[in-house]
């Protein structure tokens, strides 16, 4: 009996920040194999040990960025003959490379374009990696991109050398930030590559824009079209995996990890929103609305927590609309429903929006009548309506003294 041994192949990592803020690291696997010169060049310029002939320093993506970005189609990069974007501070500086994306340099004959290779490969699905080029299939030098979509219209035109395989969600968030319209990034959100090299198993993966843990069973991508794990077409598979999502949440909450059960409650909430079944399923549907309460009910929470006290009040009242919506289905309990006027009224306090937190909190303590948390907060906050008419009063005064 022979035993089956799965093909490794190399890796490489890409670091992204966009703007000011680092969001994480996408692992490129490489077809060696299929395209061989186009892997040495792309792993060279990820090492950064070729000199540039054109800078004169290291031939390297590290601190270059992605001048070309179009949701649902693609993000593109890898012009190593921009500016160092650490010597860039401002928009205007920018914006001043007109040249942005007609520029690149290769590791092979003083950096000129070498040939194409894999034009065979479909170009088929999000995450694929492919060279860029000018038309002319065999003028390849650094520039690359990333799909986000399928984009069969592209294959046999573009070299396709690799894949995505772990960071899916950073190239989701790369592919969502604003641009001009020549497609580059805006300023405040330029998608840059801040570090880059070999990347080998149990190497770090470090993400910020969600959490990688997999505890309580959470295999999932963070974004369901991109998961191969669960069937779409069933309902009670996605309920299955956003169960899961949840419940790592909770865990994580419970060991006071809060921005990290942020991240998997928002995970969660995702894979119901996407898939929730319609009225021709009444079970079905039943069941994501009321996980869909759920889930608002503690994103609510931990965002106060986090003291993001405006998408505490958003998930706050996102429930109390919802349960308006759906009152039989819900069977919200009134403790529920007070966890919500309350919540969304203690962050109005910390809004400065003390008349609107009077009329919530009210609200709560109509629902939940005697419970000291919520009684506290209601006479804090009467309180601070008081002192508010107080001043104004005083400041009104003068004018007439």
């Amino acid at each position: 009996m022979s035993l089956k041994l799965e093909e490794i192949h190399p890796k490489v990592f890409l670091d992204i920040q966009i703007g000011d803020l680092p969001l994480g690291r996408v692992v490129i696997e490489l077809f060696e194999q299929l395209a061989p010169n186009t892997v040495a060049n792309f792993q060279h310029i990820c090492r950064g040990d070729h000199t540039s002939l054109v800078s004169g320093g290291p031939l390297t993506y590290k601190n270059t960025y992605f001048h070309r970005v179009i949701k649902n189609f693609m993000c593109q990069g890898g012009d190593v003959n921009l500016a160092d974007l650490r010597e860039v501070t401002t928009q205007e500086q920018y914006l001043e490379n007109k040249y942005a994306g007609m520029g690149g340099e290769s590791v092979f004959r003083s950096g000129e374009n070498f040939e194409s290779e894999n034009l065979t490969q479909a170009i088929d699905r999000s995450f694929l990696v492919a060279m860029a080029n000018d038309g002319d299939v065999n003028h390849n030098k650094s520039q690359f991109f990333i799909t986000t979509y399928p984009a069969p219209h592209l294959t046999g035109k573009h070299t396709v050398f690799g894949q995505v395989c772990h960071g899916k969600s950073v190239v989701r968030d790369m592919e969502r930030v604003r641009t001009f319209q020549t497609n580059l990034p805006n300023w405040e959100e330029r998608v840059v590559i801040t570090d880059c090299g070999d990347w080998r198993e149990g190497d770090a993966l470090p993400v910020y824009n969600c959490s990688n843990l997999t505890l309580a069973g959470d295999i999932y991508e963070e974004y369901p079209d991109d998961d191969e794990t669960i069937n779409p077409d069933s309902s009670e598979s996605v309920y299955q995996a956003a169960e899961i999502i949840k419940e790592a949440g909770t865990q994580l909450f419970k060991q006071k990890q809060t921005q990290q059960a942020f991240f998997k409650y928002k995970k969660a909430l995702r894979y119901v929103n996407e898939f929730i079944p319609g009225e021709d399923q009444p079970e079905w549907n039943a069941k994501y609305l009321v996980m869909k309460k759920k889930l608002y009910l503690n994103l609510s929470l931990v965002c106060t927590q986090l003291q993001d006290y405006q998408t505490a009040y958003d998930y706050a009242t996102l429930l109390i609309e919802l349960n308006h919506e759906y009152p039989a289905i819900l069977t919200t309990t009134p403790a529920e429903l007070a966890k919500a006027y309350f919540r969304g009224g203690a962050a109005q306090v910390k809004l400065g929006k003390v008349e609107d937190a009077v009329k919530s909190l009210r609200k709560a303590n109509e629902l939940l009548p005697g419970d000291a948390l919520i009684e506290r907060e209601y006479q804090n906050a009467e309180a601070l309506v008081t002192n508010k008419k107080n001043k104004e009063k005083q400041k009104y005064a003068k004018f007439f003294a």
